[in-house]
């Protein structure tokens, strides 16, 4: 069976890379009746935090993507110790006694000779004796991996065949002197130990891949096959930041995207489907092929984004629109009000923008109503409207009906004619259907709304 992972540190919120790399992982997983597995990897202690990874798993949930097993590597730490003294017996590892002072010198020397910063290996023949004695002075100490000389080679499900030699690398820190394992120790312990197959993770990794890839042969694990996601770049081709915009998971949220339009706009960003771009998550599923994802970053345009979210507002139900939005925080917006701004709104946080004016006292000036067919005409419509409105059915097509005969009868437009009537009813220039939104309201309110602007021209309040 295969078996896929994400492996996120908590260190900081959802980031738009990790979601597209837990995504890609799920539709694997699915399409193959694999299964997905989160592991937290917690083991960074001076920055992993709570708060990071309650924003992970909510983020993940929110967005569809339910695992089917859960780790925490904190959780874990004898096993990796397990693992650690076994490389310590083989001769493979070693321990390692230097201070953080000895350390940096180390490495000031090396940058001053123009050498690539490397571990020089002083702890790795230490003999019993010396073991002992630093010991006995309560010297930390670490372990480390012996690394070997040799060319690396493996198959990237996406990148091809790659190899990597190992000679400019010095032996590394599996084991920290506190008992907490290193990112690439814990990853390959936790990789075989889960059983995992597959691992698809971002192209940022790729260098990590043949330290980890020695570890697997030195514990004589079998090697996952890999594939590494392509970076998600700024549409100036840097790397993403929040100069371009949010690129937390819940900042998007906040905003009032949808989760199935994030799923979908995620799925773009590396992956091309063959039909049409507008696609559900079990349709995603069907499609996936990691042999089709590109080799190349992916350009994260938020225009393309903005469209795929207005695709997937259009596709809601009526009811399921209105109940996202009363969800998303505006309780008194109802199912008659989602309707009449659905093809104007993109986003959930827009629609106080397009639906204030049904709960509040509304706020214009006299200079907006009459601006563009000026007093005296203005005057002259809202008067007939009162006339006209106060005798008919108080239906949309009635309404819109009566507004035409009249707008004929002041030889106007009918988008002219209905100028000062939306200032009346909205306060705004731009409105949902204004018909409909004098249906919802009622006629009495209506009315009203028509007299007080009728009033404000005459001069009274």
């Amino acid at each position: 069976m295969f078996r896929v992972r994400l492996a996120p540190s908590p260190t900081g919120k959802l980031h738009l890379g990790t979601a597209r790399t837990a995504l890609f992982n799920y539709l694997f997983a699915k399409k193959n009746k694999g299964k997905f597995i989160l592991r937290i990897e917690d083991t960074d202690r001076s920055r992993s935090t709570q708060e990071s990874e309650k924003d992970i798993v909510e983020g993940l949930k929110w967005l569809g993507l339910f695992w089917d097993e859960f780790y925490c590597q904190t959780e874990r730490l004898s096993i990796y110790q397990k693992y650690a003294q076994k490389l310590i017996k083989e001769g493979k590892a070693y321990y390692c006694f230097c201070s953080p002072d000895e350390l940096e010198k180390e490495r000031k020397e090396q940058e001053k000779k123009r050498l690539a910063p490397r571990y020089s290996g002083r702890c790795r023949n230490l003999t019993k004796e010396q073991i002992q004695k630093f010991e006995k002075e309560g010297r930390n100490k670490a372990i480390r991996f012996k690394i070997e000389p040799k060319i690396v080679e493996f198959d990237d499900l996406i990148h091809g065949h790659l190899r990597f030699d190992t000679s400019l690398e010095g032996d590394f820190i599996i084991l920290k002197s506190d008992s907490f394992p290193i990112f690439h120790f814990a990853v390959v312990v936790d990789d075989a130990e889960m059983k995992i197959t597959h691992v698809i993770r971002g192209e940022d990794h790729l260098s990590n891949t043949p330290k980890q890839i020695l570890l697997q042969e030195a514990l004589g694990f079998p090697q996952p096959q890999y594939g590494h996601l392509p970076l998600i770049l700024n549409p100036d081709k840097t790397k993403m930041s929040k100069r371009y915009g949010a690129v937390e998971i819940s900042d998007y949220k906040k905003m009032g995207y949808l989760p199935e339009a994030m799923l979908n706009f995620l799925a773009l960003l590396g992956f091309s489907p063959t039909s049409s771009e507008i696609l559900s998550l079990n349709k995603l599923i069907k499609k996936f092929d990691l042999k089709k994802v590109q080799k190349s970053p992916a350009i994260f345009y938020k225009e393309k984004l903005d469209w795929v979210q207005g695709e997937w507002v259009r596709k809601l139900g009526v009811g399921e629109l209105g109940k996202r939005i009363r969800d998303f925080g505006y309780k008194e917006v109802t199912d008659e009000m989602g309707a009449i701004i659905q093809e104007r709104i993109k986003r959930l946080d827009e629609v106080p923008f397009w639906t204030d004016f049904f709960f509040k006292r509304i706020r214009y000036e006299k200079s907006l109503l009459v601006k563009e067919l000026g007093d005296e005409e203005v005057r002259k419509i809202l008067e007939a409207v009162l006339k006209d409105f106060e005798k008919i059915s108080w239906e949309s097509n009635k309404l819109k009906e009566e507004a035409r005969e009249l707008s004929g009868k002041f030889n106007l437009k009918l988008k002219e004619f209905l100028y000062p009537l939306r200032i009346a009813i909205t306060g705004k220039t731009v409105s949902p259907p204004l018909f409909e939104s004098m249906k919802i309201l009622g006629k009495k309110e209506s009315l009203i709304r028509i007299k007080k602007a009728y009033m404000k021209l005459e001069g009274k309040r």
